[in-house]
C-alpha cells in the first residue's frame, strides 16, 4: 500500500499549467523552500517542474532526490527512483550526488538470480562467492550500477563493458584469480573504491592513473613488481594498500599523492632508506612498512 501511495504522490505532483510564465529557477527556489519546511511532496513537484523546463538542471535533480529520500524516511519506504535522479545529477556534473548515492544503494543489493529481473532498477549487485569463472554476459544490461561486488570467485579477467557501467562508484573484485585489468578501466570516472586484493596481478595498466575520483585502492597480496608512474595522478587517493607484493622500487611520482592518508607497504622487498625518504616526501601520510 505504501508503494502505491508513494507512486501516486510522486507522479501526480507536477503543477506546471499551460501558459505558465515561471522559469526553472523560480520552481527550483520554490522546491528548496518546500524542502526546508519538510513539505516533501510539494518539493518534488516543484523540482519536477524545474527539470521539465531545464532538462540539464543538475541541482534540481539532486534536490529532488533529497526530497524523495526524506519522504521515504518519513513513510518507511525505499524509493529507487531517487537513485535515477542522483545518476542524472552526476551525468550533468553534480559531484556531491555521489555521496548520497553511495549511502542509498546499499539499502538493496541484488544477487545473481534477482539482478536481471528488472535491470533498470539495479544499482547494487552482489555476485560474490558464486564460483564464477566469468561474469554474466547480461551484466551489460545493468546500466545503472553504482556498486558491484564479485569477490570470492574464480575470475581471471574483468570482462566488463566499462563504458556501460560508467557510474560505478565501488568495485570489489578481491579474492579471485585476476591476471589482467583492461586498460578501459579509465572509463570508470566516478569510481571511488577499487579492491583488487588477493589476485594474481603482475601489473596494473597506466590508465588506472586516470581515475581522478578514486579514494581507496587495494592491491594487497598480488604479484606486482612495479607500479606505473601514472599512479601519481590519483589526486583524490586517500588509502593505498600495496602489502604482500614483490615491489622493490616505488615510482617517483608517488610523492605527488598529497591527499594520501594511509600507505601500506608491508611484505615488499623495499629498502628502508627509500621508506625514510618517502616519509619526508609525504609527511601527512601514515606509512606501514614493518
Amino acid at each position: 500500500m505504501k508503494s502505491i501511495i508513494l507512486f501516486f504522490l510522486l507522479h501526480f505532483s507536477v503543477f506546471t499549467l499551460p501558459g505558465d510564465k515561471k522559469n526553472a529557477s523560480f520552481y527550483y527556489e520554490e522546491g528548496v523552500q518546500h524542502l526546508t519546511e519538510g513539505k516533501y511532496v510539494p518539493a518534488i513537484g516543484s523540482f519536477t517542474n524545474a527539470i521539465s523546463l531545464k532538462s540539464d538542471f543538475e541541482e534540481a535533480y539532486y534536490q529532488r532526490a533529497v526530497a524523495k529520500y526524506q519522504l521515504g524516511m518519513e513513510l518507511g519506504y525505499y524509493n529507487p527512483e531517487l537513485c535515477m535522479d542522483l545518476l542524472q545529477a552526476m551525468e550533468h556534473g553534480h559531484t556531491s550526488a555521489q555521496e548520497l548515492l553511495l549511502e542509498v544503494v546499499q539499502k538493496e543489493c541484488f544477487n545473481t538470480q534477482a539482478a536481471f529481473d528488472h535491470p533498470n532498477m539495479v544499482f547494487c549487485a552482489d555476485f560474490s562467492a558464486g564460483n564464477l569463472k566469468k561474469l554474466p554476459k547480461t551484466l551489460e544490461s545493468l546500466k545503472h550500477l553504482a556498486t558491484l561486488h564479485v569477490s570470492g570467485n574464480k575470475l581471471k579477467t574483468l570482462a566488463i563493458d566499462f563504458d556501460n557501467t560508467r557510474f560505478l562508484t565501488t568495485l570489489d573484485a578481491h579474492d579471485n584469480q585476476l591476471e589482467t585489468i583492461s586498460s578501459s578501466i579509465e572509463e570508470l570516472q566516478w569510481l571511488r573504491q577499487l579492491n583488487l586484493s588477493k589476485n594474481q596481478l603482475r601489473e596494473i595498466p597506466e590508465e588506472l592513473g586516470y581515475l581522478f575520483r578514486l579514494q581507496r585502492l587495494n592491491l594487497r597480496e598480488n604479484q606486482l613488481k612495479s607500479l606505473p608512474e601514472e599512479i601519481g595522478k590519483l589526486e583524490s587517493l586517500q588509502v593505498l594498500d600495496l602489502s604482500l607484493n614483490q615491489i622493490s622500487q616505488l615510482p617517483e611520482k608517488l610523492k605527488e599523492l598529497k591527499n594520501l592518508k594511509e600507505l601500506r607497504l608491508t611484505g615488499n622487498p623495499l629498502k628502508k632508506k627509500n621508506i625514510i625518504q618517502l616519509k619526508k616526501q609525504l609527511p601527512n601520510t601514515v606509512i606501514y612498512f614493518e
